[in-house]
């Protein structure tokens, strides 16, 4: 199974909708985020010159890591995982249906990650990388008012350059590094991305940019 052919199902997509219309919330949670968590993914596994097969294995646990989402956010990593389990048990091998399971119930930030595998660690690593302008729910940005930083930020970009695992943050010219040292949700995004960095045995540096 190519992950391109979740995109195409028509059960799929609906359930996306459903997800979106039952998290009131500014984060999008449906296809918006399924498709840039891939996008996230694919430019990671380029980077560090992953196979197609296993790429395309990735992809399918980016597109279906947040299913549970349908029930509420409480426990969704568990819900996702069964419903990958249903919906992927007749159509991929086991190996890579462990595997994929195994980073769907991982991804929750909350979950202790010291022990997880490279292949859950870049699920985890893909989902919390989207926090740009494309993730935010505009409607509910416009009814509520509310000002955050990742109207700003444009795109996320990364790099290896002499043994040093890059993150670039590519923002607007209204907000700059300066921004980002009291924000309380970068601190959980400059974890991850020391945890990623450390897993890949590489050190980290973050880059913020204006596009």
């Amino acid at each position: 199974m190519n992950y391109k052919e979740i995109l195409k199902d028509k059960t799929i997509l609906d359930e996306f909708k459903i997800i979106d219309k039952l998290n009131d919330d500014k984060m999008n949670h449906g296809k918006k985020h399924a498709k840039n968590v891939v996008n996230n993914m694919l430019k990671l596994t380029k980077l560090l010159d992953i196979d197609e097969t296993k790429e395309n294995y990735l992809c399918i646990a980016c597109l279906l890591h947040d299913m549970g989402q349908i029930e509420g956010s409480f426990n969704h990593n568990i819900r996702s995982k069964d419903y990958a389990h249903n919906y992927l048990k007749n159509k991929i091998n086991k190996d890579w249906l462990n595997k994929i399971l195994s980073s769907i119930e991982n991804h929750h930030e909350k979950n202790n990650i010291e022990n997880i595998t490279l292949f859950d660690h870049l699920v985890l690593f893909a989902d919390k990388m989207d926090f740009t302008y494309k993730r935010l729910d505009k409607k509910y940005i416009k009814k509520h008012m509310i000002k955050t930083k990742l109207e700003h930020i444009i795109d996320i970009d990364y790099k290896i350059e002499d043994s040093v695992f890059k993150v670039i943050i590519y923002t607007d010219d209204i907000i700059d590094k300066n921004d980002f040292d009291n924000w309380e949700y970068f601190s959980k995004i400059t974890k991850r991305i020391k945890e990623f960095a450390s897993k890949i045995d590489l050190k980290y540096q973050i880059i913020i940019k204006n596009k």
